[in-house]
């Protein structure tokens, strides 16, 4: 007899619930956003946009995904996997990450690697999350810049001074697993017997193993100097959408736009971070002098020549590698980790 189990059944309505809270918020902060918006000077400043900028940032565009592709090659160790492999299944992750909710987009990446490479799941994931505190570490680095040449509001220097501050927590815990790795596994579960018996505990162990090797061989370092351009790209490309609208605005003003949707977009909203980054970067174009229309409508644009390549180039490597469909890859992903179903 088959039939959903009791934990398939909690997941999915954590899910829901996650979506449901995800699509209100993005509802209030597109209404916030948009409610007194005209669509005649919206349109008008979106005819004013000049097309030729759209060659040098596709340029840059490509250059972030290269710069991307090459720091994780070098988190899981230069060679081990192919870098046609990393960066089809990078862009099928952020495919994921952005036409489905619960953010299943890393976990796709995990089960990806897995499949196509055979990865251990613990040493992708151990690579993600060193990802994640490279990219907190780099944008709290941009505000900080920013925050030297302009006066940012209050909301977005406590922001800094949080993202430093889990910065820090993040590396504290990083060096306490690489330089204590058994020991940290062992009182784990010496507080929690039930890690013996966990069908991923081989995961944790080898996203340790992983992290250790990061830290003492210092590749976490050449990965960090990878994110440096990464993340200019992206502060450049952005920068190169506000002159084609013919904003009077400094590179600041690009920085503290990327800063704050960035951060932003821990925040739950629907998939694609629709509504949350809209009004991020509307309010942060705002600070910087430009009128309110034409700032709405460079949110728009930025987020649509940020989300739509990756997942066009995502969606094209879900049908070239014969990887399915993306609701069928995001189900057989979420099954990582889980005990398998062995019948009677």
């Amino acid at each position: 007899m088959s039939g959903r189990s009791p934990r398939d059944a909690r997941t999915r309505v954590t899910q829901l619930a996650r979506l449901a809270v995800g699509l209100a918020i993005t509802a209030v902060t597109l209404y916030i956003v948009y409610r007194d918006a005209d669509p005649r000077l919206m349109l008008e400043a979106l005819g004013d946009f000049n097309l030729v900028m759209l060659a040098p940032f596709g340029l840059l565009y490509a250059i972030q995904l290269w710069a991307k592709t090459e720091r994780w090659a070098q988190l899981l160790e230069r060679g081990s996997v192919s870098l046609r492999i990393l960066f089809s299944s990078m862009m099928v992750g952020y495919t994921v990450n952005t036409l489905l909710p619960a953010r299943l987009g890393e976990v796709a990446r995990v089960y990806l690697l897995q499949k196509r490479a055979n990865v251990p799941a613990g040493r992708t994931l151990s690579t993600i999350v060193v990802e994640r505190l490279l990219d907190v570490a780099t944008v709290v680095l941009i505000l900080g810049i920013a925050l030297l040449a302009v006066d940012l509001p209050d909301w977005m220097r406590s922001s800094v001074l949080l993202g430093t501050g889990l910065l820090v927590a993040g590396l504290i815990v990083l060096l306490v697993i690489a330089y204590l790795p058994r020991r940290v596994l062992t009182r784990a579960q010496a507080a929690a017997p039930v890690l013996e018996r966990l069908p991923f505990r081989g995961t944790i162990e080898s996203g340790f193993a992983l992290l250790v090797e990061m830290v003492r061989t210092r590749r976490g370092l050449w990965a960090f100097a990878w994110s440096l351009p990464s993340w200019a790209c992206v502060v450049a490309g952005t920068h190169v959408i506000l002159l084609g609208f013919g904003f009077d605005v400094p590179i600041w003003a690009s920085m503290v736009l990327v800063g704050a949707t960035t951060l932003g977009m821990t925040i739950p909203s629907s998939p694609g971070y629709v509504g949350v980054f809209h009004l991020l970067a509307a309010e942060a174009l705002e600070l910087f002098g430009v009128a309110e229309s034409p700032a709405e409508t460079a949110a728009l644009l930025i987020h649509v020549v940020s989300f739509t390549p990756v997942t066009l180039l995502g969606l094209y490597y879900l049908w070239a590698d014969g990887l399915g469909s993306i609701g069928g890859l995001a189900q057989e992903s979420a099954s990582i980790g889980q005990p398998r179903d062995t019948g009677s």
